[in-house]
């Protein structure tokens, strides 16, 4: 028997409840307790332990009502009492809302009270008769009385296939208590409804560390540690027996000190030995330099990868203006280096001046801003056409002149190129040259070379 206080526990316990009381009377099996504060109590009384529950009773019954709060702030059901008589509790009833939310975008009108109704209040589909007078134990009985009359299957059969369908319509708008439910079917679909992703209010993550670029010198080291590592390892391989031990490498100069008593026996033999040794050891080496070999497709492009930037992200076009362009092998260097470096622009030749437009990446930018503004040179005169006094009246006109440069007139980063490829134009006026530019949506390039000013230009850093 157990003692009193204890709690009945586990299946057994339950099994031998009937033999207990028919044993020693009705109160055997009754849980008693120490009366007071936490005893068991009646539903709704005060001063006992809610978790507490009657033998017997159902403890999933809770008794309507308001709830109460505690002062920890957990909501307490006020059938089942207060933690004590002393204790104050405060009231706060249950807010009831009139419509669920995930019920208000699916019901007709939003509203539980115009959606929701009773079947009787409904009128039939068919316009003469109730669904629940039409229907009875789900079977048709206007089909079930023309089967009776000795109708035709086939009419009886279509009546059944309409009453199903209408039964079927039914229970899809029928509550299974027999109230008509008034829905958007256009709602309800096949498709899984996926709530909008929403990013957390966070900071970005921090971004992880950048690699640091190496020295030469520190490159050469690092290569070198881990040679050495490489080596050690293959001798305690070597050590343990895991790794057979390499071939000495016997050569001319060291046969005597390698082979010892052996190279003094027949010198001859161990001489052929060793010079083909050392043959196999350079083929070798030589295969080795002819796989790491690179094709000329590979070179071509390590070239080119070296030469331009790898990104190819920023597009960046220069504006020269040149105030004459009469020389041709000065003519000749600005096209062929543009084409070299795989830039695309124009070159305008005018009788005002000349314009250069190059885009490119900033590599052959640098490049070609130094053949622009330093390796060329730009005062040298245009070739002699003959000999005598006109040409020296013309020599004298071009030394009165103003002297020949190349200025850069801007240099930016644009959207996206304006030209296919690198022409040389020969335009006749002005408005020529602007007309090509025009065809771009480029002609606000000519303007800023028109008002520029050499002496209010910033220098530039090559």
């Amino acid at each position: 028997m157990l003692a009193e206080g204890t709690p009945w526990r586990g299946c057994a316990c339950v099994q031998e409840l009937p033999g207990l009381r028919a044993r020693y009377g009705e109160g055997a099996g009754v849980r008693r307790g120490p009366q007071g504060p936490i005893g068991p109590t009646p539903l709704g009384g005060k001063g006992g332990d809610p978790n507490l529950v009657p033998l017997g009773a159902n403890p999933n019954l809770v008794p309507l009502g308001t709830k109460s709060v505690s002062r920890e702030g957990t909501p307490v059901p006020s059938g089942f009492g207060a933690r004590g008589e002393d204790e104050e509790e405060e009231d706060m009833p249950e807010v009831v809302p009139d419509v669920e939310w995930w019920d208000k975008g699916l019901l007709a009108t939003g509203s539980y009270e115009n959606d929701i109704k009773p079947v009787s209040s409904q009128p039939s589909q068919s316009g003469t008769q109730q669904p629940s007078q039409k229907m009875e134990d789900g079977h048709d009985v206007e089909g079930r009385q023309k089967v009776e009359d000795g109708q035709e299957q086939g009419g009886a059969e279509a009546m059944q296939e309409d009453g199903k369908e209408e039964q079927q319509q039914q229970q899809q708008n029928q509550h299974p208590e027999g109230v008509h439910v008034a829905i958007k079917e256009q709602k309800i679909t096949h498709f899984v409804e996926h709530p909008v992703p929403i990013e957390p209010p966070a900071e970005l993550p921090v971004p992880p560390p950048q690699p640091l670029k190496l020295t030469k010198r520190e490159l050469k080291k690092l290569r070198t540690q881990r040679r050495q590592a490489r080596e050690a390892e293959k001798q305690d391989l070597i050590r343990q027996g895991l790794l057979e031990p390499a071939k000495p490498k016997v050569k001319l100069s060291n046969l005597y000190r390698v082979l010892g008593e052996q190279a003094v026996a027949d010198p001859t033999f161990l001489e052929m030995e060793t010079r083909k040794q050392m043959a196999e050891r350079q083929a070798a080496h030589d295969d080795r330099n002819m796989a790491r070999m690179l094709t000329p497709a590979e070179r071509k492009a390590k070239k080119e990868r070296k030469m331009f930037d790898d990104n190819g992200v920023d597009l960046i076009t220069a504006v020269y203006r040149i105030e004459r362009m009469d020389n041709p092998q000065n003519r000749y260097k600005v096209d062929i280096n543009a084409r070299e470096n795989h830039m695309t622009g124009v070159l305008l030749i005018t009788p005002e001046f000349s314009l250069v437009v190059v885009e490119g990446c900033g590599k052959a930018h640098k490049r070609y801003a130094k053949l622009m503004l330093r390796r060329i040179d730009w005062s040298l005169p245009p070739p002699k056409q003959g000999k005598g006094a006109d040409d020296d009246e013309e020599e004298e006109d071009e030394e009165e002149g103003p002297t020949n440069a190349c200025n850069l007139v801007w240099e930016g980063i644009v959207k996206k190129p304006a030209f296919q490829g690198f022409k040389v134009e020969q335009c006749s006026s002005v408005e020529h040259a602007q007309q090509v530019l025009t065809l771009r949506n480029v002609s606000h390039y000519w303007d800023a070379a028109m008002n520029f000013n050499p002496a209010e230009a910033r220098p530039v850093e090559l």
